[in-house]
């Protein structure tokens, strides 16, 4: 497998030049296979509650983030509304929908959730009757009403009057309506660029400086420096200056795009254009473009070419819709995750199945994994390295690290611990004819007091610096994951099988067992974490848990993600991040917010494998899976 580099649009572009690269994109692709009513898109927009509203040829769609409802004619519960084929989507202040279609407008009320039609007339007793094909709410409060053959009507939403302008320069078609900063109309049509003059209230044909001929438009945009960019049919891209007049024109010749249907500031360095040629990217500083032309069924590939209505949600994600083939979602967190994966392209580096990390004194690296022994990666440069015993290790089938001062202390399935010195490469080898309960090592800890631990397939050791041996502590007949240390000096140890142990080196000696008394659902434990309060959060085949001091037990967390089966916990910036047997999960414990994270956001795999987390001391993270790992700044 080649190694990718997802990069958002930010990092696609030379901080001192600008100069656009090609993008390696993730999308989520959404269809008639999986929830819209219709593959035809026709209008997206995202409501003040967060909800996708979607307009295609077959109804109405809204996506809550997990599933779809649908709003079409043929539904009983809505038979006022007669109309399948939706044009545009507007919400006014008073959080109704307004909906243009081939029928006229209806008013959809989200409380009552009642669809009425529109019949409001003009004083000369004129209806609206034609194809609706957009629908604005100005600054104003009014309603400004687009159509095919009737011109354009407001609506002023305090009088309920409602009046019609023709715009006979472009035979009544109005194909699209700006509102600007300034409280400005303006229309596009099949002719000419019109805009409403305030003084007379009848819209005039827009004079641009040197610009003789016409022009047929079907998208209109003001950027945040009040630039208002038109998208043609068949003469690329417009920049009108409305204090000059002037107009500069790209994207004509060579890198000519036709067919604009919309429009999209992703940020002032990038403008989304989408088009029958397909997406193309915008640089308004350099005059650079770049098209991306992938097309296909993959999560790196669009799903269709001639992109339709595009939409910036408040998160930061990017809909695109198709004129053939459903929504293709763009993640907001696309270049959040930088992912590695075993290549022939990467040297020193050839691993799928990762199973766990360790950081050393110098910032760097060390990946164990299953089925390629021991890798060391610079964070620094970006880079794998080569070490002495690399070879030796890879022959290893390795499940734990620790690192002791220079030595790299590594358990392996079946081969006892290997030490290594990292500056000089000599090995060591410890096994069960030095003390180990058995050969197979799963976790290994280094506590504040210097004392080191190792978890196997059956129990716990602690190992004599002196002696240069291991004495078993305690036989508990589990594998044990993962070995942690809370303030008091209490070791936490996690267990496949047996629940989860509290042992007192310090006091006692005492033992203490949580398991289903103790509040858990399942005694297979994958993880834990003591984060910074000294909370202990434990990850389980079964969901989340927080340690209670008060009652001593453990209380189940409720969480909406994915899958119950929760792999490994890190502690982010008031926040955890929980790699799961589907997907990565942002969890803010304050809100009880969850955000999911699969592999259109970058991710080599939605499959984690237990206790492979790390968290570095300058914060970044590293989650491992079943086709290499991830690496985030949290």
């Amino acid at each position: 497998m080649k190694a990718f580099y997802c990069l958002i649009f930010y990092l696609s572009i030379h901080l001192c030049g600008y100069a656009i690269l090609p993008v390696q994109f993730h999308f989520r692709h959404y269809n008639i296979e999986n929830g819209i009513s219709a593959n035809n898109i026709s209008a997206l927009l995202q409501d003040q509650k967060g909800y996708i509203w979607i307009g295609t040829e077959n109804g109405l769609s809204r996506f809550d983030g997990n599933q779809f409802t649908f709003y079409q004619k043929t539904n009983p519960l809505y038979s006022s509304f007669l109309a399948n084929s939706i044009s545009t989507i507007c919400e006014t202040n008073s959080n109704e929908l307004w909906v243009g279609t081939e029928n006229g407008v209806f008013i959809y009320n989200q409380i009552k959730d009642t669809f009425t039609s529109f019949t409001q007339q003009t004083s000369d007793g004129t209806n609206i009757n034609s194809l609706i094909t957009h629908i604005i709410q100005d600054k104003g409060g009014n309603i400004w009403i687009a159509t095919n053959k009737q011109g354009i009507f407001l609506y002023n939403t305090q009088t309920n009057k409602l009046t019609q302008f023709e715009i006979p320069q472009n035979d009544n078609i109005v194909i699209r309506i700006l509102n600007d900063e300034q409280n400005n109309i303006w229309l596009s049509g099949p002719y000419q660029l019109c805009k409403l003059n305030k003084v007379n209230n009848t819209f005039e044909t827009y004079t641009i400086e040197g610009e003789t001929e016409g022009v047929y438009s079907m998208a209109l945009w003001e950027d945040n420096s009040h630039y208002i960019w038109i998208g043609t049919w068949d003469k690329g891209l417009w920049k009108l200056d409305p204090q000059t007049k002037q107009v500069e024109k790209y994207l004509t010749e060579g890198k000519g795009i036709l067919h604009i249907h919309s429009i999209l500031e992703y940020s002032p360095e990038l403008l989304f254009i989408g088009s029958d040629d397909g997406l193309t990217i915008f640089n308004p500083v350099t005059k650079e473009s770049f098209l991306y032309n992938n097309y296909g069924d993959s999560e790196k590939s669009l799903s269709d070419k001639f992109i339709y209505p595009m939409l910036k949600d408040r998160e930061g994600g990017v809909w695109i819709g198709t004129y053939y083939n459903g929504i293709n979602y763009l993640p907001p967190y696309c270049g959040q995750f930088n992912g590695y994966s075993e290549s022939s392209d990467i040297p020193y580096f050839n691993s799928l199945i990762i199973s766990r990390f360790c950081e050393d004194e110098n910032g760097n690296i060390w990946i164990a994994s299953d089925d390629s022994g021991l890798s060391c990666f610079n964070p620094s440069t970006m880079q794998f390295i080569d070490f002495n015993g690399r070879e030796k290790l890879n022959k290893h089938n390795l499940h734990a690290l620790c690192m002791v001062d220079k030595d790299l202390w590594i358990g392996t399935y079946g081969d006892g611990i290997q030490i290594l010195n990292t500056q000089t490469g000599v090995i060591k080898n410890y096994s069960i004819s030095n003390g180990l309960d058995e050969n197979s090592i799963y976790s290994i800890f280094k506590d504040s007091q210097g004392q080191i631990w190792t978890g196997s397939m059956n129990g716990i050791c602690q190992y004599d610096a002196q002696k240069q041996r291991f004495t078993p502590i305690k036989y508990l007949e589990a594998l044990v994951i993962e070995i942690a240390e809370d303030a008091k000096g209490n070791l936490w140890i996690a267990t496949q099988g047996k629940g989860l142990f509290r042992y007192s080196p310090q006091k006692n000696k005492e033992w203490e067992k949580y398991g289903l008394e103790k509040g858990f659902n399942s005694l297979t434990v994958n993880h834990l974490c003591i984060n910074k309060d000294n909370e202990i959060w434990v990850a389980t085949s079964e969901g989340l848990y927080l340690y209670n001091p008060l009652k001593d037990v453990f209380t189940y967390q409720p969480l909406r993600h994915p899958n119950e089966c929760i792999n490994a916990i890190l502690e982010g910036e008031d926040c955890l991040w929980l790699t799961t047997a589907k997907g990565l999960v942002k969890y803010t414990p304050a809100t009880q917010e969850t955000q999911i994270f699969t592999k259109s956001d970058g991710l080599q795999s939605e499959a984690f494998i237990m206790a492979s987390a790390l968290k570095t001391r300058n914060g970044e993270f590293y989650i491992g899976s079943i086709n290499g790992f991830n690496l985030n700044n949290s």
